[in-house]
């Protein structure tokens, strides 16, 4: 099986309008990601996509490749971090499990990309925020309820965590995300033993492996805008290295609550950017034309 080597829409020679400026608002934007990645175990794409995307203008399947970029260093630095702070976070052989999974889907979630127009994307990518949102403040709460499997370790659990990594790589490759807000969540609802902070750091774990696979095969379909990255890359070190100790040593509930409203107002500028442009022909893979909506202006 061949991972896809090309977009139809955002092939190499389309341009990022804005990955080679505005150095000040791409640092705040890693600053933020890497925060939230750490604080929460969400990888931080939830915040770089919709900000490349919304605010400076960048093509949907490109911010999600340079998001990628990013989130490895990001993750890396953020479990590093996690070992130092609290080790016994960190579930090893969850880990093991979710990763198997996740490479498998990191590959799937790109085969699907690079057959899906920009538009459907889009949309998978609004209702994915406003479900992430609705966990975040407490609407949804992955803690209630009882749970199906007692031990991640028995041989059900770790079947149940591969299917979760596959779910977690089809959604890193997809939506430039990391994975975590499947893995999160679903550990917590899957597993007795797993509280939020256990949940958090075992999926910036997984996360690591999943968005370096993620992000080579973005590169080969040419979608990881560098430059982009480098500039975010510095204060979104510095995020993740905040947000890991933050998250042990303050409590999480007003932060969450901010995170879901900052998802809620890029779920709706991406729902107003996507109404408010026309169609543009791109050319299709096989040489021909097809129709995909603008990606939005840059604010």
């Amino acid at each position: 099986m061949r991972a896809p080597t090309e977009l139809p829409d955002d092939a190499a020679g389309a341009p990022a309008p804005s990955g080679r400026g505005g150095g000040t608002a791409l640092a705040a934007v890693g600053l933020a990601a890497g925060f939230a990645s750490s604080f929460l175990g969400i990888g931080g794409g939830l915040i770089i996509v919709p900000a490349l995307t919304v605010f400076r203008g960048f093509p949907l399947k490109r911010a999600i490749g340079t998001s990628l970029g990013a989130i490895v260093l990001i993750a890396a630095i953020g479990v590093a971090t996690e070992s130092w702070v609290k080790p016994d976070n960190i579930h090893w052989l969850a880990v093991a499990g979710l990763t198997a999974g996740s490479l498998v889907g990191s590959w799937i979630g790109a085969a699907l990309l690079a057959r899906i127009p920009t538009a459907p994307l889009r949309w998978l990518l609004i209702c994915l925020l406003v479900l992430a949102a609705a966990r975040l403040a407490g609407v949804l709460n992955p803690g209630s309820g009882s749970h199906p499997l007692a031990d991640s370790s028995s041989g059900a659990g770790m079947a149940a965590l591969a299917a979760l990594g596959v779910g977690a790589g089809i959604s890193s490759s997809m939506f430039g995300i990391g994975g975590g807000v499947i893995a999160v969540p679903g550990m917590m609802i899957l597993f007795e033993h797993f509280a939020f902070h256990g949940a958090r750091a075992t999926s910036l774990a997984m996360i690591v492996p999943t968005s370096v696979f993620g992000v080579l095969l973005h590169e080969r379909m040419k979608t990881v805008e560098w430059p982009a990255v480098r500039a975010i890359l510095p204060a979104a070190c510095i995020g993740a290295i905040l947000g890991v100790i933050a998250a042990n040593r303050l409590p999480e509930a007003p932060l969450r609550y901010t995170f879901a409203i900052y998802l809620m107002v890029a779920s709706w500028r991406l729902l107003a950017g996507g109404r408010g442009h026309g169609a543009r022909r791109l050319p299709a893979d096989g040489g021909g034309d097809v129709r995909e909506g603008t990606p939005p202006a840059a604010s």
